[in-house]
């Protein structure tokens, strides 16, 4: 596995490989919340699961699902993807 620098989830795999795993550690899940400006509930809220899941990510309790951690990295990368759904409440 390599570790990626900011919060790109650490991925495995190579161009002979199609298939990635990726993980975000709960450091790397802190940081994409504070760059985004959510909270844990409103993380939540985007990422459409309880506020005790993202509590127990950033608690090392659960892993971080794959889908949410390139979620977030893409959401970090075009914060504009995201702006929409925050403003339509």
């Amino acid at each position: 596995m390599r570790e990626y620098r900011l919060i790109e989830p650490t991925c495995k795999g190579d161009r002979t490989e199609p298939k990635l795993s990726c993980r975000m550690t709960p450091k790397q899940l802190r940081t994409a919340l504070r760059r985004l400006g959510l909270t844990q509930v409103a993380a939540a809220h985007v990422l459409g699961v309880a506020p005790r899941t993202v509590r127990q990510w950033l608690a090392s309790d659960r892993r971080i699902p794959e889908p949410a951690a390139r979620l977030l990295a893409t959401w970090v990368a075009h914060p504009e993807l995201l702006l929409p759904s925050r403003n339509r409440r």
